[in-house]
């Protein structure tokens, strides 16, 4: 047997050894992007720091070399007919959330994946060239111009005082592409089950077993005027969110936090945003419906709607997907694929920065053409940050062994199925959502928002909306040449005659009532800002006494207060007695 043992062991190195040498080619990549460091979100309106720029732009430059500099490069990845200078919009599709701080992380990152180029084979195009010769190009050393559909969630109750802003929330209403990337956000199914969690058992126990780490994080980074209870479990991330940050940008704080203390901060946070994003054993409405991951079931929808809309168009569009987010839904995915069973970093907070990333590629040099969906793979992989050791690795999903990173298309898709809504009828039925949308499709299965990766059979909505659209205009084209040809009609435009108020939007700039908006936003009717929600577990009850639990009245699970802390530090809120813990926003994200 010890020979045979021997012989096995050297046929399978040799096997494993020409797979990692044999050539791969990568058709499309969906890439989840964690916004980079940003202002605490208790001190509202959250803006992008110079240092979370750097983070995304970072990010981007990592993609970049993965996916578009030379071969030379061993951490790249060989990507079929994907242009690595020049963005090609078609091939490209960016998609994130209005947040300031989100969109601005989106930006940075694109910046980081297709910088300025002044290559002058890239614009020998006509459109560059001028009459006498001279060749042009963008400002800033060739700046490109990626296109960013940014998503926003809906807060009308902010909009009704301003008659511009009422008719833009009349159409605003109409978008609800938010639901891909921050699922659990108006989903008050998801609330609910969430507000049972803030009396559990253990949620008691470690308001408890932490009050004293918390009791002095008050009294040296916010002050002892704010109210005790205020800085507690309860209010875990938000508290650790407010320190990282001023750990990280104030001296101060530094000197009077360890990092031990920070760390301990951080795994509390970890533990109470994994118990209301990846506690698969809850339900809602529906028994086994997992509605407290419902931001990860939305996530995987609209993984599989692009990847498959790569595969439907022939390796055509979408080959490079980044999305931009909260910490949310890599969380709730990581919960629904089993990836904590894996490696058990996946239970606590994802770093600022992070990626997920889902590539479809295929075995062999298949640039030219997408091979058949059978000869198609899979593979996972995450980067937990932008430093320079957090490095891209691959993870098996759905429990698969360790060595298994790589699955068939068909595997994938299979895998995905059972974590994944089928379209946004299902996301409304989840959440028991009266949203205006899902009031509209509640008796109309025809108007169920795609993203529907149980389907087995038909066009993906994307492909069948150009194909229309091209059999549209071929058939007006053909009209109106018969028109010209046979009854001598001309078009003219009349001189006088002026255009609608709504006509002034072409293309990607679109008319203000199209329902796909790429550029409202929702604002604050105070500030003009947008605000990410936070925390479900904001104690209502700011007296002075403390509290080792509440009760469900004691709650307020959709919001979390946004406290005008602003730039002070320590010393200062403490010497003017500021309540930082006072005049809460209307927040956005969920924690």
């Amino acid at each position: 047997m010890k020979p045979t043992i021997c012989i096995t062991g050297i046929a399978l190195c040799s096997s494993i050894v020409a797979r990692a040498q044999q050539a791969e080619t990568v058709h499309a990549s969906v890439i989840l992007n964690r916004h980079g460091d940003r202002t605490p979100l208790i001190s509202g309106n959250s803006t992008l720091t110079p240092l979370g720029a750097q983070q995304m732009f970072s990010a981007g430059q990592a993609f970049r070399s993965r996916y578009l500099t030379p071969a030379s490069n061993l951490s790249r990845a060989s990507f079929a007919t994907l242009n690595p200078y020049q963005l090609d919009n078609i091939q490209l599709y960016a998609m994130g959330l209005i947040d300031d701080y989100v969109s601005a992380s989106a930006q940075a990152f694109l910046q980081g994946l297709y910088p300025p180029t002044n290559r002058t084979a890239l614009v020998l195009n006509g459109a560059n060239i001028l009459s006498n010769g001279t060749v042009t190009q963008a400002p800033l050393g060739g700046y490109q111009y990626p296109q960013l559909q940014s998503v926003c969630l809906p807060k009308p109750q902010q909009m009704l005082n301003d008659d511009l802003q009422a008719e833009y929330l009349k159409i605003s209403v109409l978008d609800y592409n938010w639901i891909w990337l921050s699922g659990n956000d108006f989903c008050p199914a998801w609330e609910t089950t969430t507000s049972r969690f803030a009396t559990s058992q253990e949620t008691i126990n470690n308001q408890q077993a932490n009050a004293e780490l918390y009791r002095k994080v008050r009294n040296l980074v916010f002050g002892r005027g704010t109210p005790s209870g205020a800085v507690s479990y309860l209010n875990a991330y938000n508290i650790y969110d407010y320190v990282y940050f001023q750990y990280t940008h104030n001296q101060s704080t530094k000197s009077v936090i360890s990092a031990e203390d920070l760390a301990k901060l951080r795994m509390l946070a970890s533990a109470q945003q994994y118990a209301v994003l990846g506690n698969l054993s809850a339900s809602g409405r529906t028994q086994g419906d997992r509605i407290l991951a419902i931001a990860g079931l939305t996530l995987a929808s609209k993984v599989m709607e692009l990847l498959e809309s790569n595969i439907d168009s022939f390796g055509i569009v979408n080959k490079i997907s980044p999305l931009f987010s909260y910490k949310n839904a890599m969380m709730s995915f990581a919960a629904l694929a089993q990836l904590p069973g894996v490696e058990p970093n996946f239970y606590g907070l994802p770093n600022l920065g992070s990626s997920m990333v889902f590539e479809l590629f295929s075995l062999g040099d298949n640039s030219l053409k997408l091979p058949d969906y059978r000869d198609l793979r899979v593979r996972f992989l995450f980067r937990n940050g932008t430093d320079a050791s957090n490095s891209l690795t691959a993870y098996p999903l759905f429990g698969r062994p360790r060595s298994q990173t790589e699955m068939t298309w068909t595997e994938f898709k299979a895998g995905m199925a059972k974590i994944s809504v089928n379209g946004l009828k299902e996301w409304c039925s989840i959440c028991s959502s009266e949203y205006y949308v899902c009031s509209i499709i509640s008796n109309n299965t025809s108007l169920d928002g795609g993203n529907n990766p149980k389907s087995g059979s038909g066009l993906r909505p994307a492909v069948a909306g150009v194909i229309g659209a091209i059999v549209t205009l071929a058939v007006i084209a053909i009209a109106s040449a018969g028109a010209v040809l046979i009854g001598g009609v001309r078009l003219h435009r009349s001189p006088n005659k002026r255009r609608s108020d709504l006509a002034g939007f072409k293309g990607a700039e679109k008319l203000a009532s199209d329902a796909d908006l790429t550029s409202g936003k929702v604002v604050d009717s105070e500030s003009g800002k947008g605000h990410e929600r936070i925390g479900s577990w904001e104690l209502k009850n700011k007296s002075n006494t403390p509290a080792t639990h509440s009760t469900p009245d004691d709650l307020d699970v959709d919001q979390e207060s946004t406290y005008q802390v602003g730039d002070l530090t320590h010393e200062d809120v403490e010497d003017l007695q500021v309540n930082p813990f006072s005049d809460p926003v209307t927040p956005r994200e969920a924690f």
